[in-house]
């Protein structure tokens, strides 16, 4: 068994194998190789955007690593983003301080906001203990703007 294809007379052949030639019949002179005729190759339109060329492998591995990184950034936003939204709520609901979960999520998030502490009043802390954290709030809305920043930055890399 063979791999390769089947040639016809008009075809061109694999390098490295011979071109068929013509075949002499009993009684007519050999012809001369300036009237044999090589057969050409098909032509093929190439696109309007040029010569495809494959892509590197190096190229593709980073390419799909700036894709990862760009999707772990988007993971890491909503993560950060579902923290500080409960944290609101938790502070709206005048939840207890001094609780295990409350306490957990105030200490995770502390972090987080300490950065935007003071920009704004909080508003509310009356009597009944309950607040809107502006601070919160103003960090949600600059990390949602940095991670998309970021996650442009690396979908850009990777297209180059």
């Amino acid at each position: 068994m063979h791999n390769r294809p089947q040639v016809g007379p008009d075809e061109p052949t694999w390098p490295g194998y011979a071109t068929p030639q013509p075949q002499q019949q009993p009684g007519q002179p050999a012809p001369s190789p300036a009237q044999y005729v090589h057969p050409r190759p098909p032509t093929y339109q190439q696109s309007s955007r040029g010569a495809r060329y494959p892509i590197r492998q190096s190229y593709a591995f980073v390419s799909r690593g700036l894709y990862g990184v760009a999707q772990l950034v988007s993971l890491a936003l909503v993560i950060v983003e579902g923290l500080l939204i409960v944290r609101i709520a938790l502070l709206l609901l005048a939840a207890n301080p001094d609780a295990g979960f409350s306490s957990w999520i105030y200490g995770l998030t502390a972090p987080l906001v300490a950065p935007f502490q003071g920009v704004f009043p909080s508003i509310g802390g009356d009597g009944q203990g309950i607040v809107l954290d502006t601070a919160a709030i103003l960090a949600m809305v600059v990390y949602a703007i940095l991670a998309r920043i970021v996650e442009a930055i690396m979908r850009l890399l990777a297209r180059l």
